[in-house]
């Protein structure tokens, strides 16, 4: 079995992925009751919840339970609350795959990344020498100099309006 990203065959690595997407899109399809947040949203989330805590919040619920009086003005609902923690933590398990998949695939994305930009950058930076003297080089490589170019012209932007901007 080829474990390698580098050397599975390319057939086979379309055939996994066509297959992992199908898979993906059947898990969206069994679960689609899950809520999707913002960035900003999912980052200040009130939500994340300290190991263990699960258990302190179900000595809470049971001490309203036992002790509704003083909570009556909270209107706390331990029975409701109790199911609402109990599928989260059915979900934990699974958020936490996911998570796990989701940063394998990212990590392997970026790993080929750098295997394939550092010796195009090599190459890149050679053609674009030899293109003020070879108009067929000059010819082929005026797509990568336009797009490296214009990332270029964008940073500077990005740099001048830092500059003046009095905010920062």
């Amino acid at each position: 079995m080829d474990t390698s990203i580098d050397t599975v065959a390319a057939e086979k690595l379309n055939k996994a992925v066509a297959d992992a997407l199908k898979h993906l899109e059947l898990i969206f399809d069994t679960l689609p009751f899950l809520t999707s947040l913002t960035s900003e949203r999912r980052q200040h989330s009130g939500g994340k919840l300290k190991n263990g805590e699960e258990t302190a919040i179900e000595a809470v619920l049971s001490t309203v339970q036992h002790h509704p009086a003083p909570f009556a003005s909270l209107k706390v609902d331990p029975k409701a609350i109790r199911e609402l923690l109990s599928r989260r933590v059915l979900l934990q398990p699974l958020a936490e795959r996911a998570h796990r998949l989701a940063e394998d695939l990212a990590d392997t994305v970026l790993r080929l990344g750098e295997t394939v930009k550092e010796p195009s950058s090599a190459a890149y930076h050679v053609a674009t020498a030899l293109a003020r003297h070879d108009p067929a080089i000059a010819h082929d490589i005026q797509p990568a100099q336009q797009f490296y170019q214009s990332v270029g012209r964008a940073a500077a932007r990005t740099r001048k309006a830092h500059r003046t901007d009095p905010a920062s």
